[in-house]
C-alpha cells in the first residue's frame, strides 16, 4: 500500500470514491451527468449536473454547473450552531445568506476553477474556498475526514492562504493548490463529494460562519476618512455611522461582491454627499445620518450600478430596522 500524507492510502481514497455512481447522456454541445449517492440518513439522491456551461465567463468546457437545492430558506429552526454576536449583526447576517444560493452549489467552469457554496467561494488562484476548508476542518474534523478526508482530499495552514491538496489516484501522486482544484474540476466523482457535503449542517454552519470572519468582519472594522464641511477627518469607524441592521447587511453585502476597500469607496462618497445635503456639519451630526438615504445615494451612482442596483433595492424592502444600534 503506497504511503500518503493524507490519512488514506490511493487505493482507499479510490475505493471510497466508488459509492458516487456517475452516469453521463451526451446531449446536442453538452454532457449531462447524474450522481447517484446513499444520504447520511440512508436514502438514496441523485443529482444532475452538466458541463460545456452557456456563459461569457466559461474558462473550461469540461467544467460543470449545478445550482444545488439546500437553500438558506430549509434550515430548521435550531439546527445551526448559535454564533456570539449582536442581534443587529445576527439579523444582518441573516439576510445576507438568505439572499445567496445554495449551500451545495457548485461551478467548475470559469477561472476560478472550483466554486463552492452559498457564496461561490473560490477554491483556485488561492481562493476563500481554501481557507472554508480549512476553517471546517479545524472545528469539525470528523466532518471533514467523511465529507471529504476520506476521498483523499486534505487541507494545510498556510500564508497567505491555505492549500488544499488530493490524491490523484490515476498516477498516484499527491496535488496541490490549482493542480488539485483542476483535477476536482475532471473528477466528477469528487465534484459529487461536495455536493453532497453541502447538505451536511456542519458544512453549512461553516459557511455561515466564515461569511463573519471574511466580510462582516472587515465590513465593520473597517475605518474611512471623510471630509465634513471642509474639515477632513480621518481613521473614523464606518460601524459608528453605518449601524443600523438594513445598513450593516448593505456593507456586508457590499464586501462579498466587491471587497471591503470599494465598499468604503462608495459609503464614504455617500455619506459625504448626504451630509452635504442635509447641512450635517460635524462628526457627532454625521453619526445620526439618515442610513436610507446613504443606501439610495449609492444605488444612484452608475459606474458601480449593476453591483448594487438589484442588490440594495432588496434590502431596502428587505423590512429590516434602520435604527442606529451600538454593535
Amino acid at each position: 500500500m503506497v504511503e500518503t500524507q493524507h490519512g488514506v492510502s490511493f487505493e482507499e481514497a479510490l475505493q471510497a470514491r466508488q459509492i458516487f455512481q456517475i452516469g453521463k447522456e451526451d446531449k446536442l454541445g453538452y454532457t449531462e451527468y447524474t450522481a447517484t449517492f446513499p444520504k447520511a440518513d440512508g436514502t438514496i439522491s441523485t443529482i444532475a449536473f452538466r458541463d460545456n456551461v452557456p456563459s461569457p465567463y466559461m474558462t473550461y468546457t469540461e467544467g460543470i454547473v449545478h445550482i444545488g437545492t439546500f437553500m438558506p430558506k430549509d434550515i430548521e429552526p435550531g439546527t445551526l450552531p448559535n454564533v456570539a454576536i449582536s442581534d443587529t449583526l445576527a439579523k444582518s447576517l441573516q439576510f445576507v445568506y438568505a439572499e445567496e444560493g445554495c449551500f451545495d452549489a457548485v461551478n467548475t467552469y470559469d477561472k476560478g476553477i472550483f466554486s463552492y457554496g452559498f457564496i461561490q467561494f473560490s477554491g483556485g488562484m488561492g481562493g476563500s474556498l481554501n481557507d472554508f476548508m480549512l476553517l471546517l476542518k479545524i472545528k469539525y474534523p470528523e466532518t471533514f475526514a467523511q465529507c471529504f478526508g476520506k476521498y483523499g482530499i486534505d487541507v494545510e495552514e498556510a500564508t497567505p492562504r491555505a492549500v488544499v491538496s488530493v490524491l490523484d489516484t490515476e498516477d498516484n501522486q499527491e496535488l496541490t493548490s490549482d493542480a488539485a482544484w483542476v483535477y476536482m474540476m475532471n473528477n466528477k466523482q469528487l465534484t459529487a463529494a461536495f455536493i453532497a457535503a453541502g447538505s451536511d449542517m456542519n458544512v453549512v454552519s461553516t459557511q455561515i460562519e466564515y461569511i463573519m470572519y471574511a466580510y462582516m468582519n472587515p465590513a465593520i472594522n473597517s475605518l474611512i476618512e471623510l471630509e465634513i464641511a471642509g474639515t477632513l477627518h480621518q481613521g473614523i469607524p464606518l460601524h459608528s455611522i453605518i449601524n443600523s441592521e438594513m445598513g450593516i447587511a448593505a456593507m456586508v453585502d457590499l464586501t462579498i461582491v466587491m471587497w471591503v476597500r470599494k465598499m468604503n469607496v462608495l459609503f464614504k462618497q455617500a455619506i459625504e454627499e448626504v451630509a452635504t445635503e442635509f447641512g450635517l456639519t460635524t462628526i457627532e451630526d454625521v453619526k445620526n445620518i439618515d442610513e436610507r438615504a446613504v443606501i439610495q445615494k449609492i444605488i444612484s451612482y452608475e459606474d458601480t450600478k449593476a453591483l448594487t442596483d438589484r442588490r440594495l433595492n432588496k434590502v431596502l424592502s428587505s423590512g429590516m430596522s434602520f435604527e442606529k444600534n451600538t454593535l
